[in-house]
């Protein structure tokens, strides 16, 4: 087994859901107990390709090894050993030859502010002494300081650190300090480049952001052999990040005919701008279906999952009262609930549904659709997204309904991530 870091994206909770699911599928059954708002641990076989599971992974900013614990009862300079130039070389550095650059990170596990601080003090010091280090034993380096506990990716790739350097990642807690080598950075770039490249883009319709696509498909459990279907694919954002996975047979309907030509202009314009990508191993079908009547056009249990945003109401510009939200819910009641009742056609037994509710803050009170309670009538289980010991106080994304919410509390619709399965 290796001990694992993830860095976690800006919506924890909804970071390590996917986490959790994610592991699940490479063999790791026991959840993570070690985590924070920051920085989640984890034992993982030393059979899994590490890089290859943290690339499938949408709200994960970093991952590395944990490659040495100090405790706190240890003497101050126990924290010295970081800069030993034998244990660099043979346990942290990335290099092809020539001047290396490095960094030093500080993520907190449940250390008290102070000690963080105090240990982010000590940053500039441990950078000199680690180039003192290398120089003595003819390795030319260069480091790099922020003015934040710890570097962003982009500092990270532009420096070269994943090649031709290192990143030391210092997890703090109330008893040790784990030291970590980050192995990758999410790309950043490749999801910019899918979101704003691509040719089709309906903003008023509104669009899902790829990673939280990503995200809810890793919760979903979609895999290459999975058949995805979302039936709400508005311009394809699901669909597109189903074909990045590497899911071979995937199926989108939308009850507008401008919603199937964009995923269909869309999912063309990916396989011409990925290399990578071979349209002869993909089943895609794309059409124009209402999404209520799905039994009309699908054999039963042909779809493993189903990952969708339906619509989420009309456009608001302002906060909303309870007035605007009876009346939303009152026009988009039926449509979830019919929606939902068709996917268990078309949904083999088991089968996952990760889907967006819309949600509203009236005054600091969250207003939500009540499709929670009526899945078990429709031959559904809700599985929740929050970890079986408890996090809630932690993690306030995650609502008493064991959903987690998307997006700021300011926001005018916020978006609700809710799990269900067929029943088997």
């Amino acid at each position: 087994m290796v001990q694992v870091f993830f860095i976690l994206g800006r919506n924890p909770a909804l970071s390590i859901a996917e986490i959790v699911s994610a592991l699940k599928h490479v063999g790791v059954g026991e959840e993570p107990k070690v985590y924070s708002r920051e920085i989640l641990i984890a034992e993982i076989p030393d059979t899994v390709d590490i890089v290859s599971l943290y690339q499938k992974l949408g709200g994960t900013i970093k991952i590395g090894t944990i490659v040495k614990s100090i405790s706190l009862d240890e003497s101050e300079d126990a924290l010295e050993g970081i800069t030993n130039a034998d244990f660099l070389k043979n346990q942290v550095i990335n290099s092809s030859g020539g001047k290396l650059r490095f960094g030093i990170s500080i993520y907190n596990l449940d250390a008290p502010p102070q000690y963080v601080a105090q240990l982010c003090r000590k940053t500039g010091e441990l950078c000199k002494s680690i180039k003192t280090e290398l120089k003595s034993v003819g390795i030319k380096s260069g480091f790099v300081l922020s003015n934040d506990r710890f570097l962003s990716s982009v500092t990270v790739v532009n420096n070269g650190m994943l090649t031709d350097g290192f990143e030391l990642v210092l997890c703090t807690s109330g008893r040790e300090i784990l030291v970590g080598k980050t192995l990758a950075v999410q790309e950043f770039g490749r999801f910019t480049f899918r979101d704003m490249g691509r040719p089709e883009r309906d903003r008023k319709s509104g669009i899902i952001p790829p990673k939280l696509a990503r995200i809810m498909l890793n919760l979903a459990g979609a895999s290459e052999h999975s058949v995805i279907l979302d039936p709400f694919c508005g311009s394809g954002t699901i669909l597109m990040e189903a074909v990045m996975l590497g899911c071979h047979h995937i199926m989108g309907i939308d009850i507008s005919e401008k919603a199937v030509t964009d995923t269909k202009t869309n999912l063309r314009w990916l396989f011409d701008h990925t290399k990578d990508l071979n349209r002869l191993q993909f089943s895609i079908n794309i059409n124009q279906k209402d999404t209520r009547t799905l039994s009309a056009y699908f054999p039963r249990g042909i779809i493993s999952e189903i990952v969708t945003e339906p619509y989420l109401g009309p456009t608001l510009h302002r906060s909303a009262d309870d007035v605007f939200v009876d009346h939303a819910f009152q026009e988009l009641a039926p449509l979830y609930r019919d929606a939902v009742s068709s996917f268990s056609h078309v949904l083999k037994p088991g089968g996952m549904v990760v889907m967006i509710y819309p949600a509203f803050n009236v005054k600091g009170a969250m207003r939500f659709l009540d499709l929670i309670t009526p899945l078990k009538s429709m031959g559904f289980s809700q599985v929740p997204l929050s970890l079986s010991g408890g996090n809630e106080n932690l993690f306030p994304e995650i609502t008493d309904r064991k959903t987690i919410i998307y997006g700021n509390r300011e926001d005018f619709v916020l978006r609700e991530i809710v799990r269900f399965q067929k029943n088997v």
